[in-house]
This record gives structure tokens, sequence and C-alpha cells, in this order.
């Protein structure tokens, strides 16, 4: 079965190449802990990725900032492909035709080894020497039995940490319920800060909301507490970004941090320099969300909501945004190295 799975990736992954003839393109690197790393060593900070996968070109690809630590004991081909579209791109049916409002990615699963994902037994001396730990990826698992297993062999190395490091829980799109619950049960408690998007803020709750409105913003915030894993909330979306609890004050230049560096991405992609992000930072903020942000705030006094700056890139790269952004926050908290 395991030859039969590689010969399948080998002929997915020709289709795909032949697919991205038709198609300017460049190879690059995805995941959240992935890109959040390659976003933390392009702004100088180093860090250490946990990998189950990885090849010849992954590691071609990786900047030395980047440590690997991995449990693969060989190079693998995962075919998995990501389509991003702009605003305004248009689908012709059979029945009809389809146009995107807003500029979006369709993703194509496809990752054997993170649906197993094997912890390395170095854990527990990585967590030690950390000061943030991004816990992410879960979301690719299929066994609700292993993910609970897993989720505890992650928890027991971090209770060996004196003192333990911030924790911060990057939510996703899970495929199964089942394994969401899983996941839920292994990990409650053990974060510090429990990040998510508004997709995966709606997919709790059942229902969409209104973004630019405090009221449906703050009546959102208040049903899915009962599914956040740790104190403070964090929600970011392509409006604001917004912290909520125990911590939420003092993320402050973290979320405006996050918020620029997923604004650099979106306006360049992969190259995200500095004179990249400075250029983000003279923009000005979206007119709408500094509004949103006041109206919710006098709603809700405690929380703090940044607002998003007003982008418009010609080619805007929607692939990567929450990652990029999880990267802003995680290198503002190790820079002020704040565990309050």
């Amino acid at each position: 079965m395991p030859d039969l799975h590689r010969h399948i990736g080998r002929v997915v992954l020709g289709i795909v190449n032949s697919y991205l003839d038709h198609f300017s393109s460049a190879p690059t690197l995805g995941g959240t802990g992935v890109r959040a790393a390659l976003a933390l060593a392009q702004a100088g900070i180093p860090n250490t990725v946990h990998l189950v996968s990885d090849n010849r070109v992954f590691r071609e690809l990786l900047p030395p900032q980047v440590q690997i630590i991995t449990t693969a004991t060989k190079d693998t081909w995962e075919p998995h492909l990501i389509i991003q579209y702009p605003a305004g791109a248009k689908v012709d049916l059979e029945d009809g035709s389809i146009r995107s409002k807003s500029p979006n990615r369709i993703i194509l699963v496809n990752d054997r080894p993170n649906e197993l994902l094997e912890p390395s037994p170095q854990l527990p001396e990585l967590f030690r020497k950390a000061n943030v730990v991004l816990v992410s990826g879960f979301n690719a698992m299929l066994d609700p039995t292993l993910t609970l297993n897993r989720t505890r062999q992650v928890t027991e190395a971090l209770s060996e940490c004196n003192p333990r490091p911030i924790v911060f829980l990057e939510d996703a799109g899970y495929h199964l319920h089942s394994v969401l619950e899983a996941f839920h049960s292994g990990f409650k408690d053990v974060a510090d800060i429990h990040s998510m998007n508004e997709d995966e803020l709606q997919n709790y709750i059942d229902r969409e909301i209104d973004l630019l409105d405090p009221h449906s913003v703050r009546q959102a915030i208040e049903d899915v507490m009962p599914h956040v894993l740790a104190p403070t909330l964090v929600l970011h979306t392509r409006h604001f970004a917004l912290a909520h609890g125990q911590r939420a004050q003092i993320l402050r230049p973290s979320l405006a941090a996050g918020n620029d560096l997923a604004g650099a991405r979106y306006m360049f992609g992969d190259s995200i320099t500095e004179s990249a992000l400075t250029n983000v930072q003279a923009a000005p903020h979206q007119s709408e969300a500094v509004e949103f942000a006041r109206a919710f705030n006098a709603i809700e006094p405690d929380a703090v909501v940044v607002p998003a700056r007003a982008l418009e890139p010609r080619t805007p790269t929607t692939i990567g945004l929450g990652d990029t952004f999880v990267a802003g926050v995680l290198g503002d908290l190790v820079t002020r190295n704040t565990h309050t």
C-alpha cells in the first residue's frame, strides 16, 4: 500500500506540473508552521520548525535561519494544490456562471504524513528552550483516536517545561468534526492564546457574520467562547485583528505586527523584504475598519481591535495570509520576550 500511495503521488504530481506549464509559477513552501517560520526568518528571527515530511526541494528553499526537526526518514513528495484567484474571477458552468466577490483561494489537500503527524522525541528539549510555541497542523489528521494520542504527546512534552513557553494555538479548517473534537479534548486549557480567522469562527457558530457590524461580531465572540481553548482569543480577518480575554491589552503591538506582515504578503507574496514592510506600514488603515474598532470598543472596552491597512495590489497573494499574520504576532512576542 505505501508503494501504491507513492506511485499515485508521482502520477498526480506529474499532472499538477503539466497544469502549471500553462501559467507562470514558482516553487514555494506551505503549511502554517512552515510559512510562519519563513516569515520569521525574513524578519531576522531564528526559529525551529517541526516537520513530518520533507524533500530535497523543501530543504533548498528553507533559509538557514530555520532549524529543522523532522520525523521523516526519507524524502517524500505529496502533491498539495492551492489555487488562488482575484476579485471578479469568472467560472463558466453549464447552467450559468460564478464570479468571485473578493480575492481568495481553493485548497486541495493531500498530506499523508500530516495525517499521521508523528511527533519528534526531541520536543521536550525544544520546548524547554523556546519562548513561544506555535501549535498547528492537526486539522489534516483523519483518525480521532490517533489525534487524541498525538495531542497528549505534545501536551506531555509541554508539561515538562518550567517556566513554560507561551503556547499559541492557530485554529484551522478541520476535515472531520470527530478529529476536531479529539483535538479539543486533548488540548483544552493548555494553550495561552487561541487564534482563528473569520471562516473558522463562522464554522464554530454555524452562521455568517458581518465583520464590520460591532454587534454581530460581539455576539459571534460570545457564542464561540465555549469552543475557545485558551484564556485569550485572537480573531484575524481581512478588516482587523482582535484580541479578547486575559492577554488582550499586551497583544496590541503583536496584532499590529501581524496585520502589517500579512499585508506585506498580500502585496508582495513570498518577497517580504524590509522595504516591502515599510511600504505597507506607510499605507493608511481601512476607514471602515477604524470606525468598526471605535464602535466595538464602545461596547467591549476591554477588547483590543487593530484595523488592517487599505491595500490594493494588482496581483494579490491570498495564500498564507493567516500564517503570516501568526508570524508577525509570534515575532513581536519573541522580540518583547513577554510572558505576562
